[in-house]
C-alpha cells in the first residue's frame, strides 16, 4: 500500500498484524513493500511491521520520479546504500529484502518544461543506439549516463543495466540481506539473470 496517510498509521500496522496471523495459519509467507526510509514515511513503522511480517522489502528506486520536478537517477548507488542502511535501523538483516529496478526514466526538457517516461532495461540499448547517443560511466552514481539533443529538446537517461545492477546486488550481499526483489518482471534484459544468479547463490 502506497501513500498511507499519517492518521491511518495505526490501522495500517494492525492490518499487517492481523494479516500475518491469517498467513501463518495457512502457511503463507508475508512480505511487505516499503519506501526507502524518509521523514515522510516514518509512520509506516517498519520496526513494528518486522514483528509480524516474514520479510520487508525496501523499494530502493524512484529516487527521482515523475512529478518530482527534477531530472535524475532512478536508483543511484548512494541512494540504494542509504535505503539499506536506514532500513537496517528498524529491520533485522535476515528479514530485509532489497528491491531493485528493471527500469529507468527518459527525461525530456523542452522550452523549460520537464517531462519523463519510463523505459524498461531491455529497451534501453536500442533506444540509445537509435538516437546515436553515447553512454558515459558515472562512478559516483554507479551508472551510465546518456544525454543528447533533438528537435529543440534535451534528453537525459540514467541507465539501469547489468553493471549498475551488479553494484546493487553487491550492496545486498555485503549487508547479508535476506535476498533481492525486482520491479518488474518483463522489463529486464535476458542477460541480467546470469548476474542475479551469481549473487543469489
Amino acid at each position: 500500500f502506497e501513500q498511507v496517510s499519517t492518521d491511518a498509521k495505526d490501522g495500517y500496522v494492525e492490518f499487517i498484524k492481523e494479516l500475518s496471523i491469517k498467513c501463518e495459519n495457512n502457511d503463507i509467507i508475508l512480505s511487505v513493500d516499503n519506501y526507502s526510509p524518509t521523514a515522510s514515511s516514518l509512520h509506516y513503522n517498519r520496526k513494528v511491521q518486522a514483528q509480524y511480517a516474514d520479510y520487508l522489502i525496501v523499494m530502493a528506486y524512484d529516487e527521482h520520479y515523475a512529478g518530482g520536478g527534477q531530472a535524475g537517477s532512478n536508483a543511484s548507488i548512494s541512494f540504494v546504500k542509504k535505503a539499506v542502511s536506514e532500513s537496517l535501523k528498524e529491520v533485522p538483516k535476515n528479514q530485509l529484502i532489497l528491491g531493485m529496478p528493471f527500469y529507468s526514466r527518459i527525461w525530456k526538457t523542452k522550452d523549460g518544461v520537464l517531462s519523463t517516461e519510463t523505459i524498461g532495461m531491455k529497451s534501453e540499448s536500442d533506444y540509445i543506439k537509435s538516437h546515436n547517443a553515447q553512454e558515459t560511466w558515472q562512478d559516483d552514481l554507479g551508472q551510465n549516463y546518456v544525454e543528447f539533443s533533438e528537435d529543440g529538446a534535451t534528453y537525459q537517461l540514467w541507465v539501469e543495466d547489468e553493471k549498475s545492477l551488479a553494484l546493487k546486488l553487491g550492496v545486498m550481499k555485503d549487508n547479508s540481506l535476506a535476498g533481492g526483489a525486482f520491479w518488474k518482471e518483463g522489463l529486464e534484459s535476458d542477460s541480467v539473470w546470469e548476474i542475479i544468479g551469481k549473487y543469489m547463490k
